[in-house]
């Protein structure tokens, strides 16, 4: 405990030395660009300095201190007073509450039982949960005769089967954009057509006998022109019960009614919708110095569903965004204008928290300078969602230069009504009157399940997928596993320094962000390029959402996803004796998922000696190993580049488990999360020599008079691997490719995962 105490005071020392005198008080006519010695220091301090995993034991302490909060419980009530206490430990001025009136919904006893078409009179239990705002059963309950549907397509066709029977909708998971809209109408469509019930696929690609809950929402029609015309119009009183059961339930019933099986189900649900009943947001601040009437607002919410501890959503991200205001409060950097961090209630279910805030707040429109809204995943984040204009876009675009080391400098651009949707449900009035608008960007892992090609690669024949690499946070999202098992430490400390950086260049430029029309939906890659082809409307972008693009941005440094394929391939078809280092150089300014399309897209008019050179990049260039799947082996891949006469790829970032599935050899010695390093690393190729330049990211821990110093000696290209209570590797990074954060266990569900992460934290070598 001593050494943990010194080394932070040690850290806080050398902090204030090195500190220039400038950081407390801004100089006038900032820029972002003059203000990265501030972003280096804020990115730190949150991932390496005394604000490391602070956020995540924030979280962790809440979380298991109140559980979940539903709206009108409670518990919401009390949970509301212990965050003010947190707020008041903190040291953050004018914290106050402000009344809200909000939803009251009580899930209450429910159950839903398959008795046909199983044999011998065994019942089956179907984990299901009540939708928020549903209507309940009959007392006795429902037993009905069961019709599965895929689509609304179906219902439609379907509708004279529909009276006196529960409805099951198992559609394909597409996303959550397109899955919701079976959650908020599906009841409203059984109603019209004679349904008693209707139950839907939970909302995710993945389930451990895990249902999903949400809100059905309380529009009294049905208008949804991605819907069929057939169910438009007006639903004014036309509504049956309504819930969601696990995916494998859902397929399960559809497998039975394809076979032409007979199903029958028992429903209970005895849901109470009440009255408004009175709540509070949570307001508190961090006063501007030269213009305090200003505001750049940072929130979350703190309510949750009634399900789990509602960590994912949204106490992680709420705690983060309190982390990001404590980092800059911590560091005393003065804003020149008000940070203000605001705690909505009651998002999930009505939205009544967000929509009085800005109903009291509305003269602050013009003075309102940015707005986020922290309630869309804190996983690996890779950047903002952002709704801006072009010049507010180039105002802000200098805070990725210091974001990259931490490998979230992407700025998604989301101006088209559709991309606005994503920003947050609480601060909506705020984007609609024309403020810019935040949210973070995450990248969900593991989580592909389109169609691959014959080495298990995503196979997306050059065009993104719509959603289906929104994986993870759908896995959780309101279900029973939304619990703080599901965040990490480290995402999280990433997530706050990109939240603080934005929060600081926004309060201390010189000029509030412009206003203007908002920048159609786009994505801006790692390096700027204001001569990038701009958008044109149809297309799509690089965005994980796969959102539609149009307008430019040139300001902006605006990438077209279709543009980057085009100029990609065109790189490699000139290219093709020095295939492996055009593919590294691309890396180092595209998006993977550009190099792998624009690959596909040459596929016919290149061999596979090429297109086997550019996946052996990918590989060796430690680009998101998450996208590789569990079946491309190291050995499949290598096979195929020996066959070619080609340098073996290096593979430095995959899970060591793979390595000793296939027998692997040459390692020395095991890492701290039980994954072992290769002894040597195989030189590149000539040609790819130059397109690589080594990464070092070293930090120095001092433990009782140890003092560990690693060196590179010569200019060679090689490996070197040593052991220092875990198995360290210096590894090759391509030029102009941003530092990676250091590598994360890959047991992500590990209960021992803080106390790993503990033990590995005395050095910042990457841990293979």
């Amino acid at each position: 405990i001593f050494f943990r105490h010194m080394r932070r005071w040690l850290w806080l020392v050398l902090l204030a030395l090195t500190s220039p005198c400038a950081s407390a008080e801004p100089r006038a006519g900032e820029t972002a660009e003059a203000l990265l010695p501030q972003l280096h220091r804020i990115i730190e301090y949150a991932t390496k300095g005394p604000g490391q995993g602070r956020a995540y034991r924030r979280a962790a302490e809440f979380a298991d201190r109140y559980g979940h909060r539903i709206s009108g419980s409670e518990n919401l009530e009390r949970s509301i007073d212990g965050f003010r206490e947190i707020l008041e430990a903190q040291g953050l001025e004018d914290i106050h509450h402000e009344p809200a009136n909000i939803s009251h919904w009580v899930r209450n006893d429910e159950s839903a039982t398959l008795l046909e078409p199983l044999i011998g009179g065994v019942k089956k239990q179907l984990p299901m949960k009540s939708f928020g705002m549903s209507k309940p059963t009959p007392p006795e309950g429902i037993e009905a005769e069961v019709l599965v549907v895929k689509d609304w397509e179906e219902l439609v066709q379907r509708q004279s089967e529909v009276p006196g029977k529960i409805v099951v909708f198992a559609f394909p998971w597409e996303g959550y954009a397109i899955g919701v809209k079976y959650r908020g109408n599906s009841h409203k469509a059984v109603a019209r057509f004679g349904g008693v019930a209707s139950l839907i696929r939970s909302l995710g690609g993945f389930s451990l006998a895990s249902p999903h809950t949400g809100n059905i929402g309380t529009a009294p029609s049905i208008t949804d022109p991605a819907l069929p015309a057939a169910l438009h119009g007006d639903y004014t009183n036309q509504s049956v019960p309504t819930a969601g059961i696990a995916v494998e339930d859902a397929e399960m019933l559809a497998r039975m009614a394809k076979r032409g099986q007979k199903i029958r189900i028992r429903l209970f649900m005895s849901c109470q919708t009440f009255p408004l009943s009175p709540s509070r947001n949570t307001i508190a601040s961090f006063k501007g110095s030269t213009t305090p009437d200003e505001v750049v607002l940072v929130s979350g919410h703190i309510d949750s569903w009634d399900v789990g501890q509602g960590a994912m959503d949204d106490a992680g991200p709420l705690l983060v965004g309190l982390e990001a205001v404590s980092i800059l409060q911590d560091l005393g950097l003065q804003s020149r204008r008000t940070v203000r961090f605001v705690t909505f209630v009651d998002e999930e279910i009505g939205g009544h928290g967000g929509v009085q805030y800005f109903k009291d707040h509305s003269d602050e429109v013009d003075k309102m300078v940015l707005v986020m809204e922290l309630d869309n995943g804190i996983w690996d984040v890779q950047g903002i969602n952002l709704a801006a204009s072009d010049k507010a876009v180039a105002a802000l675009r200098d805070t990725t230069t210091a974001l990259t080391s931490i490998n979230a400098s992407r700025i998604v651009l989301r101006g088209n009504t559709s991309g606005l949707n994503g920003l947050g449900v609480d601060v909506s009035r705020w984007t609609r009157a024309g403020v810019p608008t935040l949210s973070l960007s995450q990248f969900a892992r593991r989580s592909y399940y389109g169609p691959t090609d014959e080495d298990g690669m995503p196979d997306w024949e050059g065009k993104p997928p719509p959603q289906h690499f929104q994986g993870d946070y759908f896995f959780y999202h309101h279900t029973d596993a939304d619990t703080m098992s599901v965040l990490d430490p480290d995402q999280m400390d990433r997530a706050a320094a990109v939240v603080a950086s934005y929060v600081y260049v926004a309060a201390n430029l010189k000029q509030p962000l412009p206003r203007g029309p908002f920048v159609p939906n786009g994505v801006i890659g790692l390096e700027k390029a204001s001569d990038a082809a701009t958008c044109s409307d149809g297309q799509q972008n690089g965005d994980e959402t796969g959102v539609d693009c149009g307008g430019s941005c040139p300001a902006c440094g605006l990438f077209n996803f279709e543009a980057q394929i085009s100029m990609t391939a065109q790189a490699f078809r000139e290219q093709e004796d020095k295939y492996r280092t055009a593919v590294a150089e691309s890396l180092a300014i595209f998006t993977r998922r550009v190099v792998v399309a624009a690959v596909k897209e040459i596929q016919t008019t290149t061999t596979a000696r090429f297109q086997v050179q550019a996946v052996a990049v990918l590989i060796d260039t430690d680009v998101k190993m998450s996208f590789v799947p569990e079946t491309f082996t190291e050995a499949s891949l290598n096979a195929k580049l020996a066959a070619q006469g080609l340098p073996q790829a290096q593979f430095t970032r995959l899970p060591a488990l793979k390595k000793r599935q296939e027998g692997q050899g040459g390692q020395r010695g095991q890492g701290r999360n039980g994954e072992g390093c290769n002894e040597s690393v195989p030189s590149p190729s000539p040609s790819s020599a130059s397109a690589f330049s080594w990464r070092l990211d070293l930090s120095v821990w001092l433990l009782g008079g140890l003092l560990l110093i690693a060196g590179l000696a010569g200019a060679a290209v090689g490996a070197a691997c040593t052991t220092s209570g875990g198995c360290l590797c210096w590894r090759q990074q391509p030029a102009g490719r941003p530092s990676a954060p250091k590598a994360e266990s890959y047991d992500k569900m590990s209960p021992n995962r803080e106390r790993e992460r503990a033990a590995s934290s005395s050095n910042s070598l990457t841990v293979i």
